[in-house]
């Protein structure tokens, strides 16, 4: 494979993995840390590409199962950065001392 098709590949694979997560952490919205539902897709990458090593017509490669994990985690930090802006936000106005006119 050349070195374009191979980026492409990965950046699909990563693209791929990261629209599946996101869309997972929207649906289990509450119930699921963002966290735990990473590493179960990471773990479901992994999984897959090592199903593909028991079939004749596919292969696994590791790579696609490292850019699998970087879709994830990207998404995961992401939203772990927003969350912590978004408390940040709310944080920093319930502890600000409301003015009183006495």
């Amino acid at each position: 494979m050349t070195g374009s098709i191979e980026f492409q590949d990965k950046l699909q694979h990563a693209s791929a993995y990261a629209a599946l997560y996101f869309l997972s952490v929207k649906a289990f919205a509450g119930r699921f840390h963002i966290w735990i539902l990473a590493i179960v897709f990471v773990g479901l990458g992994i999984l897959v590409e090592f199903a593909q090593s028991l079939t004749e017509y596919r292969k696994n490669d590791i790579w696609d199962a490292l850019a699998n994990a970087s879709g994830v985690i990207f998404i995961a930090i992401a939203l772990s950065l927003d969350n912590k802006i978004k408390g940040l936000k709310l944080t920093s106005r319930s502890t600000t001392p409301e003015s009183k006119d006495d």
